[in-house]
């Protein structure tokens, strides 16, 4: 999850630096770290970022369900 969210915070150009970590494997927690540039907030990046993920997501599911309908129509 943290690599899909960092790849998608570098795709925006005000985003200079996006990066994360796991402090430990056994924790369900993820650090992540973005800096921007001086007129864009992080969190408006973070926030785009994710909002653009779920659209993605959504599109996916969309696109697996109809293609799985269509394969048990024709067998």
């Amino acid at each position: 999850m943290g690599n899909l969210i960092r790849m998608k915070l570098h795709e925006d150009p005000k985003v200079v630096f996006a990066g994360y970590r796991i402090p430990h494997p056994l924790e369900p927690k993820m650090v992540v770290r973005v800096q921007t540039t001086n007129d864009y907030p992080a969190d408006m990046a973070i926030t785009t970022a994710l909002s653009t993920l779920g659209n993605e997501f959504h599109a996916f599911s969309n696109e697996f369900d109809q293609q799985r309908e269509n394969f048990w129509k024709r067998n």
